[in-house]
């Protein structure tokens, strides 16, 4: 899906192999945006809140900012724990 762009318009890319010959090389990518790593990404839990913009973090190691209003569709109903 990638080859068409120059630069991948999405912050995170998901791939299904990763070949290393002279250069590495990823086969099969599509990138993803902050939302589907929330989503499907694994546990979250709730880090800090500074000036309305909440930390959530996925998985224990990938840190995601977004403001809080936004953030009220993603998190209600969870059971997020407290970092």
């Amino acid at each position: 899906m990638n080859a068409k762009y120059q630069t991948i318009p999405y912050p995170w890319l998901v791939f299904g192999e990763k070949v290393k010959v002279n250069a590495v090389f990823i086969r099969d990518s599509t990138g993803v945006s902050d939302s589907i790593v929330i989503l499907f990404g694994g546990a979250v839990t709730k880090g800090g809140m500074v000036h309305h913009v909440l930390e959530l973090i996925v998985f224990s190691w990938i840190f995601v900012f977004m403001l809080l209003y936004g953030s009220n569709s993603y998190v209600s109903g969870w059971a997020l724990e407290d970092a």
